[in-house]
């Protein structure tokens, strides 16, 4: 121990060879070995001057030679490298200089670069804002604790104490195995869906533009969690991963408590266990098909009649028909008796315009493959013009894309492009919202919404129908939808009852989603169950059949 403020010339000596010995063995790479001992020399003696009490003079030597060989290397590469010194109990910061490493594990360049530079920026990475931004300031910039105190608007004690937990955190992550999920190389496919209108800019479903916005939502649905928790899930840096967050809670698809954790707030269910109700909805669809096929053809027989329908090609007439059976099943399955649905204008308002509730499918990676039970619908458009008013409704099923295709064709075309451009071959002063939209026809013929005629024009191959002639089929249905929904209210019920869902409670408007997904594949199958049995008079082709109806009235 040096406790008198002096240091004999045997002392010089034994602790000159002590130091000489340590660099050679443990720092034979710098450029300067007298340098790096003269200068940890030079560190004891100004202490011992200044009065300090060193008690392992050995012990202390070590660990200021291994801060200047680090400092050298921080030099040398531009502060590529981070070390940290210690922060005492007391919150008093040590001197960088003498801090005493926590291990005098041996470095040499290559080690460092490879390994402690790697593992410990990644350990940075993962730390939320508040702990990652004073650690930056204060081991790579060199800034002191009072200039980010000053800087960050926050007291000398709370970047001190924020140092400290980062140094925890880090350690504590350096000396674990990795955290990461599977979600980090086998991520989760998901899809997103709402009840209600999206925003100006397409909100919820333009938040989603990658992988790891769906994938947030899945790690925070179950119960709040910290962003560092579910960037370490998911192997990103925690600084990645706070603006995507931020972006969510924004737009109202997460939410944060006060304590600062995220919770997903947008129904989300699983894709599979979804799949597994499968065969119990098409036994049910094909119990009730002859039955629930009678009821609708009864009401809609005289409509058939008719001069618009009459002019229908076939397959215009099967595409109706489709679409009554499908809208019947639709009003079977939502009866306010089994589920009391939220009316579109109490529909929560979101930002920029919107007013939707959402629903997220989660499924495995690479498990999510199209089945003929992926369907959405209805999707609405409706155009008031000068010349004409018209309403497109629009089925996405697996008796012909929609909606779900128009986002992949050359151009992005919502399905109100879509239904002006169908529009317009009805009416030549209707046009597209963007010349360049003309040029999907090909596409649109290949969906089979329009074809060439025999003259080679290109005309609708979807059913055009007035106003006042679409209302009396919409009455039909509503009508075998009473008749029907009776003797088949407890097998419904039944069904519900044995396919509840567990939602959060931090779920917007949790209640809502209770019975989500149990029968939303009955009407596919019920259309499916009709048109296997052969029961339609015209024949459809699946997949080449899009359920689509527009209504059109001239002014």
């Amino acid at each position: 121990m040096i406790a008198d403020g002096s240091l004999s010339e045997c002392d010089w000596e034994e602790y000159l060879l002590y130091l000489y010995s340590l660099a050679e063995a443990k720092y034979s790479q710098s450029d300067d070995i007298d340098s790096l001992v003269m200068d940890s020399m030079l560190v004891m003696l100004t202490k011992i001057k200044n009065g300090t009490h060193i008690q392992h003079p050995k012990g202390f030597l070590a660990g200021v030679m291994k801060n200047k060989y680090n400092e050298r290397l921080r030099e040398k590469y531009k502060n590529r490298i981070v070390y940290f010194s210690d922060i005492n109990a007391d919150g008093a910061e040590k001197d960088r200089d003498t801090a005493v490493c926590d291990s005098f594990t041996d470095i040499d360049e290559d080690s460092v670069l490879k390994k402690e530079y790697e593992k410990t920026r990644r350990e940075i990475g993962r730390l939320i804002k508040i702990y990652r931004e004073v650690v930056i300031r204060y081991y790579i910039r060199g800034n002191s604790v009072e200039q980010i105190a000053n800087d960050l608007g926050i007291s000398c004690g709370t970047v001190k104490s924020r140092l400290s937990s980062a140094r925890m955190q880090i350690k504590e992550g350096l000396n674990k195995m990795e955290k990461y999920s599977n979600i980090s190389y086998a991520p989760k496919q998901v899809n997103l869906g709402i009840w209600g209108s999206a925003g100006i800019n397409g909100e919820p479903f333009s938040l989603m533009t990658s992988p790891i916005e769906g994938n947030l939502l899945y790690l925070a649905y179950e119960r709040p969690v910290s962003v560092r928790a579910v960037a370490e899930a998911m192997g990103m840096p925690t600084a990645y991963l706070e603006p995507i967050a931020e972006r969510l809670i924004k737009g109202e698809l997460l939410g944060k408590t006060d304590g600062g954790l995220i919770y997903t707030r947008c129904f989300m269910k699983n894709g599979r266990r979804a799949a597994e109700n499968i065969p119990a909805i098409e036994a049910l669809a094909g119990k009730y098909a002859e039955k629930v096929w009678s009821k609708i053809y009864k009401e809609i027989l005289p409509l058939t009649e008719e001069k618009e329908f009459a002019e229908m090609n076939g397959k215009q007439k099967a595409t109706l028909l489709l679409y009554a059976v499908n809208m019947l099943a639709i009003k079977l399955v939502s009866n306010p008796e089994l589920i009391k649905y939220m009316p579109y204008e109490q529909l929560p308002e979101r930002p920029n315009g919107g007013r939707w509730l959402a629903i997220a499918t989660s499924w495995e990676h690479g498990e999510n493959t199209v089945s003929k039970y992926s369907a959405s619908g209805p999707a609405y458009a409706r155009c008031d013009e000068k010349s004409a008013f018209f309403e497109l409704i629009d089925f996405q099923s697996a008796f012909g894309n929609t909606h779900h295709s128009y986002g992949q064709l050359k151009y992005n075309c919502s399905v109100h492009n879509a239904a002006r451009l169908i529009a317009g071959f009805i009416n030549e002063d209707i046009k597209p919202d963007d010349d360049r939209i003309c040029s999907l026809v090909p596409d649109f013929e290949d969906l089979h919404i329009l074809r060439k005629d025999e003259n080679g024009k290109t005309v609708p191959d979807i059913p055009i129908l007035s106003f006042e002639y679409k209302q009396q089929w919409d009455d039909a249905i509503t009508v075998a939808c009473e008749e029907l929904f009776p003797d088949m209210k407890d097998e419904f019920s039944g069904f519900l009852k044995a396919h509840k869902n567990n939602v959060p409670n931090h779920v917007d408007y949790s209640e809502q989603f209770l019975f989500e997904g149990a029968l939303r594949s009955y009407n596919i199958a019920q259309m499916l169950a009709i048109v296997d049995k052969g029961l339609l008079p015209y024949p459809v082709k699946t997949g080449q059949t899009p359920v689509m109806v527009m209504s059109y009235s001239k002014k």
